[in-house]
């Protein structure tokens, strides 16, 4: 069984070997996921090691710094059982949390995936001030054919009128490729910024997401094949649902702010409707609105994973979209504050 290496990111810290999360100090953390790539490219394979980068900027007091380098992960040997975690110290709550562990970018796509085998986990990334198009929040690179999990993360885009991007975006003959509780928002309208982009042909699955405004909250390009299970998409300018020729984006269980979810097969879905979060304008996607309550699909993928973005268990008929909403009983009010610890 291969050994489990931890190294340690933290904006905070003034740079070291990333062997503890202290701040200072030859074994501090290193100061940046992209110092921590660069320091530590090897063949996992022949180490049978687990590459496992836990990152955090949520212990310094008011500071929270943000991590703002870019990050390319290539030069790297990984397998199905050898791989890269890349995960954060603490959870963000669901919501868009500037007090914890986020990678905000200006003008460049955030995270660059060149290798299999990369799991990402709970982080938050931003990407902001672009001056050309495709400064995605992840990218990931063509021709891949193993598998990439990005899971319980939270992907804010630059909201510029002008230049075009993907939150997620996954180029050209790409192998699995699968997505669960995650959120993404502040894209603009534009038509051909999407907040999850297939590409051509490529194999993606999408579980328990939300994906809020862009031009498209989720696109598949020809002769790729994307499956929707429980994915919320809302406020998407030219559609939540795209596709671009006649099959490969099967929906099951999924709903839409217009009547996309249900134009490809599936079933189970639920269109046309007004979906209200606690604060969406701010990243919180927290549900209110009854409608993707106990309408999805339960456990659909198979154990792969058995709670929400919050890390709240899912139970009974699963709610659609990256929440799984907790009453308390009585007031709306009190159900917030339920949810969310107040």
């Amino acid at each position: 069984m291969a050994t489990t290496v931890i190294r340690y990111v933290d904006p905070n810290s003034s740079g070291g070997d990333g062997t503890t999360n202290a701040l200072s100090g030859a074994t501090a953390a290193y100061a940046s996921l992209s110092a921590w790539e660069a320091a530590r490219q090897r063949n996992l394979v022949t180490a049978d090691e687990i590459e496992r980068v836990i990152c955090s900027s949520d212990d310094a007091g008011s500071t929270h710094a943000a991590d703002t380098t870019a990050v390319t992960l290539d030069g790297w040997t990984t397998d199905a059982t050898r791989y890269i975690q890349i995960e954060a110290a603490s959870s963000h709550g669901g919501k868009w949390n500037t007090a914890k562990y986020r990678l905000q970018i200006s003008n460049a796509i955030a995270v660059n995936i060149y290798e299999d085998y990369i799991r990402i986990n709970g982080v938050q990334i931003e990407t902001i001030t672009p001056s050309v198009d495709n400064r995605h929040g992840i990218y990931i690179e063509a021709g891949l054919t193993t598998y990439i999990r990005i899971s319980n993360t939270i992907i804010k885009g630059h909201n510029h009128a002008t230049y075009i991007q993907d939150g997620i975006s996954i180029s050209t003959a790409c192998g699995a490729v699968d997505i669960w509780n995650t959120v993404i928002w502040n894209l603009y309208g534009l038509a051909s910024s999407r907040c999850i982009n297939s590409g051509t042909p490529g194999n993606c699955t999408i579980y328990n997401s939300t994906t809020s405004g862009g031009g498209v909250g989720v696109r598949k390009a020809a002769s790729s094949i994307v499956v929707c299970k429980n994915v919320l998409a809302v406020g998407a300018s030219a559609g939540c649902f795209v596709r671009y020729d006649v099959s490969g984006l099967t929906n099951y269980n999924c709903a839409s702010s217009d009547a996309t979810a249900d134009d490809f097969g599936g079933s189970g879905n639920i269109v046309n409707q007004t979906y209200t979060f606690v604060n969406a304008a701010n990243g919180d996607f927290h549900l209110i609105s009854t409608d993707p309550m106990n309408n999805g699909l339960s456990d659909p993928g198979s154990g792969l994973f058995s709670d929400d973005i919050d890390g709240v268990t899912r139970t009974g008929t699963w709610d659609i979209g990256a929440d799984e909403y907790v009453a308390a009983g009585g007031s709306i009010l009190r159900q917030m504050m339920a949810h969310h610890g107040g």
